[in-house]
């Protein structure tokens, strides 16, 4: 389960039980600050960075705007300024890619 303070506006997430993907919004994190919700962290997989936008230049190795990762079966590196940090769900990764860019991670439907 994802704590609320993990969490910012538009982060992606995984209805409990459901398998649906959402994005947060101001009633949900009330809800889970709240304790009446119960939702689930989104694994970063390949399907999940090429809809975010990434471009895979090898077999494990993704970039977009500066910032490269690699991706392993349980997580991903991600590769900035010499700074190498793990994380394993989206949520995690929105957050940093909007510190260091600025930039919202927009989900492309295909």
């Amino acid at each position: 389960m994802i704590q609320a303070n993990e969490l910012r506006l538009g982060n992606y997430y995984q209805w409990d039980g459901e398998g649906k993907f959402l994005q947060i919004s101001i009633e949900q994190l009330q809800k889970l600050l709240i304790g009446t919700t119960r939702i689930k962290p989104v694994p970063i997989t390949e399907e999940w960075l090429l809809k975010l936008g990434f471009i895979n230049d090898d077999a494990q190795r993704y970039f977009k705007n500066g910032i490269y990762l690699i991706l392993y079966d349980e997580g991903c590196t991600i590769l900035h300024n010499q700074i190498h940090i793990n994380y394993f769900y989206v949520h995690q990764f929105q957050n940093l890619y909007f510190a260091v860019t600025g930039e919202e991670l927009i989900l492309s439907v295909t």
